[in-house]
């Protein structure tokens, strides 16, 4: 009897789309589970949450479960300074990572080894941040292999609505943001030292790498204007932008 992964592993083969190997990034939801490319959301209330999800598809098979997983995203808001709602001095605990996927992003963390996360958050600019996700598995159960077909979950970024308004409110819950799925690193130790593949071009169609926040217009940083989703005029702008903090 196979291992209850590997059997959900090939039901999500044969249920996931085809498309290139590289990353995705999405609201709500990983790409086919539905997920979106822009959040509004009316800064009204401290309750409820919204939900980045990170996916990729590798290029190839492989017959292990790698035990590193790495993923790098980045933030930048309109405006020159990073909007406080952002800032980890005002919200920082109410930015939290998770690997509690739902289907179909199939998590390739844990299994039956033995998981620590850790994640980092430091300041890419005076408009600009950038969030280091790290799942080591120790003593991963080796039988389990991963498809290139399958879209695999590796975490989702929950951002809490806490201090949206009221007397000790972040301002610039409202601001436009744009919100980049940098790369996606899988190594074979849980050191981070040998890393197996690195993924950084859009996996799921064009632009399915990155996701607006508030419809992302005006963000600006260093040469880069815009979104590609939000400023047709200039579709280079997000490469650049993303160039900037590799």
């Amino acid at each position: 009897m196979r291992a209850p992964l590997l059997s959900l592993a090939l039901l999500l083969v044969a249920a996931a789309p085809s498309h290139a190997a590289g990353i995705g990034l999405r609201w709500h939801s990983c790409v086919g589970g539905g997920g979106v490319a822009n959040a509004s959301f009316a800064c009204d209330t401290n309750t409820g949450s919204d939900t980045l999800f990170a996916s990729y598809q590798i290029p190839y098979d492989l017959s292990y479960l790698p035990t590193g997983y790495e993923a790098v995203i980045d933030v930048a808001t309109a405006g020159e300074t990073l909007s406080p709602w952002w800032s980890t001095t005002c919200r920082g605990a109410s930015m939290t990572f998770t690997e509690r996927l739902p289907f179909p992003c199939f998590s390739t963390g844990g299994g039956d080894g033995v998981q620590t996360v850790t994640s980092f958050i430091s300041p890419r600019g005076p408009n600009a941040m950038r969030f280091v996700f790290r799942s080591a598995i120790f003593n991963p159960p080796r039988m389990y292999a991963m498809y290139h077909e399958a879209e695999y979950g590796i975490v989702m970024l929950v951002l809490d609505h806490a201090k949206t308004v009221g007397a000790d409110a972040c301002g610039g819950c409202s601001t436009p943001a744009c919100i980049v799925l940098n790369s996606i690193t899988i190594f074979d130790d849980s050191n981070f030292a040998h890393p197996t593949l690195r993924l950084t071009t859009a996996g799921f169609g064009p632009e399915s790498n990155f996701v607006t926040w508030q419809g992302g217009a005006g963000v600006q940083v260093g040469p880069a204007i815009g979104c590609p989703a939000a400023t047709a005029t200039r579709r280079s702008a997000w490469g650049e932008l993303k160039a900037l903090y590799r």
